[in-house]
């Protein structure tokens, strides 16, 4: 759905706009859901890796951990390597 947000040569305008609204109008999902998806991926010890912003400036490990953005496709956190 986003590529087809940015092709107003292959859609109709208001369907552009429509899909546009889905992609920049989403709830995010849980702190929970993201961090199972990193141990999945990563390993349990994907907290050995990273420190993530908790929304206040911070850096914390999992604690009230918020993302900086959400589309429909992916959340981003702000996060550094320890």
């Amino acid at each position: 759905i986003q590529w087809a947000t940015t092709r107003n040569d292959l859609f109709p305008p208001e369907f552009v706009e429509h899909f546009t609204q889905l992609q920049d109008n989403t709830r995010g999902h849980s702190w929970q859901h993201t961090a199972k998806t990193f141990e999945k991926d990563l390993g349990a010890d994907y907290n050995d890796w990273f420190e993530f912003e908790s929304g206040d400036g911070k850096f914390r490990r999992n604690d009230k951990i918020k993302p900086i953005g959400s589309g429909c496709v992916a959340q981003v956190y702000k996060a550094k390597l320890k």
